[in-house]
């Protein structure tokens, strides 16, 4: 009974493991999404911008809300 306890215990600390690195991978991910979208706005041509009615100032405000909702 004792060692079914402790493969049990060993088993739910490699599960809370794996859940921490995904939620770790998945932050990651997250943030290099947001770098990507802010990057990528502020590199637009102004006039691109513009037509899109978008502004390059505001690339932070608009990829944290395209990434992070």
């Amino acid at each position: 009974m004792a060692i079914l306890e402790g493969v049990e215990a060993r088993t739910k600390a490699k599960e809370i493991k794996m859940t921490y690195l995904t939620t770790i991978r998945a932050a990651v991910s997250r943030r290099a999404a947001y770098n990507r979208t802010r990057r990528e706005l502020r590199a637009m041509p102004r006039q691109t911008a513009w037509d899109l009615g978008l502004m390059p100032e505001d690339a932070n405000r608009i990829a944290r809300s395209a990434v992070y909702g």
